[in-house]
This record gives structure tokens, C-alpha cells and sequence, in this order.
């Protein structure tokens, strides 16, 4: 009967002490269960602020850039030998512009890209469609067609305005047929240069380096 009065002791003591083992892993278990949720919001509040601080950080990079304007302009100067039928302009692997007109019809000058943009190399491809104009002393001209293009590489200054005028010209050349004399060349404008050529004024050119194809 003692033996039995033991024994019973000792069970009821494993069974109390399995029960605070229980007990102490639910406890255990909740305990982490609320880190978790607070580990979570804590990770949504740094979520938070950092796409606020990507936010400013781009506001300030825009209007650090704001003055950063870029301007691309097309002038003829075939002076009426050949006439633009078609023109595609590329801007950093990305078509602008791709037009097509009827002989005669195409604008002497126009612009093709004015924007904002951060500074930075850039690269201007063009290509050109021509026809002959087959009008007085350049009536052998007639029916004939051509395409040429070429591109151009150049820097965006931060905080500096950039014009590039993009003309096709036929080279002074005279050992050369028509089709080898088609050039073209990339001049950039003073910053007022819109200003400028409305009034008639004269205005400074400075040439840049192209590639032909």
C-alpha cells in the first residue's frame, strides 16, 4: 500500500510536471508568435520610411536637373537640289520621330525632341529618304531617290541647355556623284538660339563629330 502511495506520487508528479512543459511551450509559442507580428511591422515602418527617402531623393534629383534642357532641331540644306521625302530619328536607342511627306511638302525646319532630361553621353542617329526636286538646272535630278543617315555622340552638360541642329547637305565635292556628295552634319546653337533665328541674326556654330552610314 506505501509502494502504491509512492507511486502514485511520482506519477502525479511526472503528469505536473508535463503539464507546466506544456504550458511553458504554448507560452513559448505566443511569445514568439507576437515578436513575429512586431518584427513585421517594424520591417513595414523601414519599408516606409525608405520609399519616403527614395521619394525626396528623386524630388531633389529633378530639380537638380531642372535646368537641364535638351533640343534637337532639323534645317534643311539641300537648297532645293533634292527634296525630303522621309526622316526617322533615333535618340538613345529609342525611335522619336519617323515621318514620311510628299516631295515638297516636308517643312524646311522643325524640332524633334525638346525635354528635360539628367546630363549624361547621348546618342543621335538619324536617317534620311530624298528625292529630286527635277526643277530648272536640277531637272536631272527627277525620279531620282536616296537614303543616308548618320549619328552622333554627345555630352549633356548638368545645368546647361543643349541644341543640336541636325542638317543634310549635299558636299561641295564636285569629283563625287550626287549620291556621294549626301552629308550630314550636327551643329549646336547658343542656348537663345530660338530667339535668334526668328530675328534673322547671324549666329556661331560649332560642328560636331558624326558617324556616317
Amino acid at each position: 500500500m506505501g509502494m502504491s502511495g509512492r507511486g502514485s506520487s511520482v506519477w502525479m508528479a511526472l503528469v505536473s510536471t508535463c503539464a507546466s512543459s506544456a504550458a511553458f511551450a504554448d507560452d513559448a509559442e505566443q511569445r514568439l508568435y507576437a515578436l513575429t507580428l512586431r518584427a513585421d511591422a517594424l520591417q513595414a515602418e523601414i519599408d516606409e520610411i525608405a520609399a519616403k527617402v527614395e521619394s525626396l531623393r528623386e524630388g531633389v534629383i529633378q530639380q537638380r536637373f531642372a535646368a537641364t534642357h535638351v533640343r534637337i532641331q532639323y534645317a534643311d540644306g539641300l537648297d532645293g537640289q533634292l527634296l525630303l521625302s522621309g526622316a526617322r530619328f533615333t535618340f538613345d536607342g529609342v525611335e522619336i520621330m519617323a515621318r514620311e511627306w510628299s516631295p515638297g511638302k516636308a517643312p524646311t525646319r522643325f524640332d524633334v525632341l525638346s525635354g528635360e532630361m539628367a546630363p549624361g553621353r547621348r546618342r543621335l542617329e538619324v536617317r534620311f529618304e530624298v528625292v529630286g526636286s527635277g526643277d530648272g538646272l536640277f531637272s536631272y535630278t527627277q525620279e531620282l531617290r536616296f537614303e543616308f543617315g548618320s549619328a552622333l555622340g554627345f555630352e549633356v552638360p548638368e545645368g546647361k541647355a543643349t541644341e543640336i541642329i541636325v542638317i543634310p547637305f549635299l558636299s561641295t565635292d564636285l569629283t563625287l556623284g550626287l549620291e556621294g556628295r549626301l552629308a550630314i552634319k550636327f551643329e549646336r546653337a547658343p542656348p537663345n538660339f530660338g530667339e535668334m533665328h526668328k530675328k534673322g541674326e547671324p549666329f556661331e556654330r560649332s560642328s560636331e563629330t558624326s558617324e556616317s552610314h
